[in-house]
């Protein structure tokens, strides 16, 4: 995991240098985007935002999402309680 203070864009980051299973958080973004072109930005110190490159399992991509947001969720309880 590679952790910034301050980044453009997360998803930028990775696929700047992808490599699989590479997690790019940054307490700050400025410039990311989310869906729809819509802009995606956070305040210092209020949150994190957070990229991962995943590899496609061979079964397909949609079940992805899914699995990741369980993943951060299961981690998330485990570091706070």
């Amino acid at each position: 995991m590679e952790v910034f203070d301050r980044l453009g864009s997360t998803n930028d980051e990775v696929r700047a240098h992808p490599a699989p299973w590479r997690v790019v958080v940054a307490e700050h973004q400025e410039a990311g985007r989310g869906r729809l072109g819509r802009s995606w930005t956070t305040t210092p110190g209020t949150g994190l935002a957070v990229s991962a490159l995943v590899p496609v399992p061979a079964s397909g991509a949609s079940w992805v999402p899914l699995l990741a947001g369980l993943a951060v969720r299961r981690a998330v309880d485990e570091v706070s309680g």
